[in-house]
């Protein structure tokens, strides 16, 4: 089965350069420069504690837009906007929102797309609302989805954010009201190709260290990705998995899945890091060393802005090590009701149960997919030992088949 496989660690390049039409242009500028944002925080101190859910490796978080009912929202550092990403269906269709069409320059395509927006959003927060803000409309990404859009830099360059997995809260505090009191490490950053953090951290693969730039993605699943264009001096790892390792806009991105012995951030050491390698045509390259959220989860993490560090400690959770999908099979959430087979793994539950490419998956243990949550699903196929009932469509034939779940990678 595919986990969540966002393409948010690309987000900025699919957004390119955005010019605005005639109509609305003021205030389009203004949301998109950041002058016309604006924040309150409902109990007139310098900070708030927002509660947040993790999804995969998404840090999720509860918003309305607009005056909406709650909506899903995951928490991505990568994303280099002054406002927020909404994903079109019908939750967007309920917000009534004023759209203005603007060009797109996309980076991997000569001609110009336009892209739907909206200026002077307003979203609200346990504790907080943020006005003025631009919201910029996505065709929804190919596989599945669990939240509603994606919110970036409207925290990040305003607030000193922390993110506490401890206590599964978001801490947002005014930079001139913050002093770091833990006893973590502080680690410096610089700013990449605009608002995307970029840290120094070490990576070891069969006796062989390296120190590797890093951008910092909490938007991303996968623990680390490395870019197999800028020739690393480091081996390959032989276990390896063929595999989607993202969605975007144009299309999947294909990979490798495998390990990494070790990445040390500062002082601390993570084994045997979830690992993702891009191999091959992709419709937008990452070409970026990226940590993800199987990494980043692993810490409490404080991200300053203002003073261009971070300041990392690790959470109940360090010694966790992530889990990939036991099940054998890759598969696209087809019409958000049933999983068809798109990647068969050789050695595989799936492949020993005779599981096919093409085949559709519309329950499990008796019950259609459409009744479990997104999390619900993807935690069903990472225990290893447990037996899975699938219900399966092969054409005009139905049937059940049993598969044992283990470690692949």
């Amino acid at each position: 089965m595919l986990p969540i496989r966002s393409a948010l660690l690309i987000l900025s390049l699919l957004i390119g350069t955005l010019t605005p039409t005639p109509a609305r242009g003021n205030c389009l500028r203004e949301a998109i420069t950041g002058t016309s944002f604006r924040a309150e925080i409902a109990s007139g101190e310098a900070s708030v504690r927002i509660p947040f859910t993790t999804m995969g490796s998404h840090v999720v978080i509860p918003m309305q837009v607009n005056g909406s009912p709650e909506m899903q929202f995951v928490l991505d550092t990568g994303a280099p906007l002054e406002g927020v990403l909404l994903f079109e269906g019908p939750r967007l269709d309920d917000l009534n929102l004023e759209l203005i069409a603007m060009t797109r320059l996309g980076r991997t395509r000569s001609n110009q797309d336009e892209m739907n927006t909206a200026c002077d959003i307003t979203v609200d927060l346990p504790g907080l609302k943020l006005s003025g803000l631009l919201a910029i409309v996505s065709p929804p990404l190919t596989g599945e989805r669990t939240f509603d859009g994606v919110i970036g830099n409207s925290f990040f360059s305003h607030f000193v954010v922390r993110i506490d997995q401890d206590a599964g809260e978001i801490v947002l505090t005014e930079p001139e009201s913050f002093t770091y009191t833990g006893g973590g490490d502080t680690i410096p950053f610089s700013f990449t190709n605009g608002a995307k953090l970029s840290i120094q951290c070490e990576v070891e693969q069969d006796g062989r260290s390296v120190e590797v730039p890093v951008l910092i993605d909490t938007g991303a699943w996968f623990g680390l990705h490395v870019d197999t264009s800028a020739g690393l001096d480091l081996p390959r790892p032989e276990r390896k998995l063929s595999a989607i390792i993202g969605h975007t806009l144009y299309g999947r991105v294909m990979g490798e899945i495998c390990r990494t012995d070790e990445l040390r951030l500062g002082r601390f050491a993570l084994t045997d890091v979830l690992t993702t390698l891009e191999v091959g045509e992709s419709p937008v390259p990452v070409n970026d060393n990226i940590i993800g959220g199987g990494v980043l989860n692993n810490f409490n993490i404080t991200y300053d802005h203002s003073r261009m560090q971070i300041h990392i400690e690790p959470c109940a959770g360090f010694d966790t090590r992530q889990v990939y999908d036991m099940t054998g099979f890759e598969a696209e959430f087809a019409e958000g009701r049933t999983w068809l087979i798109e990647i068969i793994h050789p050695d595989s539950p799936a492949a020993e149960a005779g599981l096919q490419v093409g085949d559709v998956i519309d329950a499990i243990d008796g019950k259609p997919l459409t009744d479990y949550t997104s999390q619900e699903r993807i935690a069903l196929t990472r225990t290893e030992g447990q037996t899975l009932n699938l219900s399966v469509l092969r054409g005009e034939e139905t049937f059940d088949v049993l598969i044992q779940l283990r470690q692949l990678i």
